[in-house]
């Protein structure tokens, strides 16, 4: 957490959600209006999906993807 979210999850709360499979926060942060392809510009333009692919969290890459979440071969 600390190296890349500088302690701060706050910062970027859909990267933080998918990266531990938090489904209700990704689904309140959805409603909420957030961006499910917004890039995390602290670290390399990451995006939530990405996140979620790499920690193995398959359920937040669903829910992710329902919401239109683009990959980088989609072109996003």
């Amino acid at each position: 957490e600390g190296h890349c979210f500088g302690g701060d999850k706050f910062a970027w709360p859909l990267q933080w959600a998918a990266m531990i499979g938090d489904l209700r926060a990704i689904d309140a942060l959805l409603a909420a209006g957030h961006d499910p392809n917004v890039k995390m510009t602290d670290w390399f333009d990451s995006e939530p999906l990405g996140w979620a692919a790499s920690f193995g969290q398959n359920k937040a890459i669903e829910a992710l993807c329902e919401a239109a979440a683009l990959t980088d071969e989609d072109g996003a």
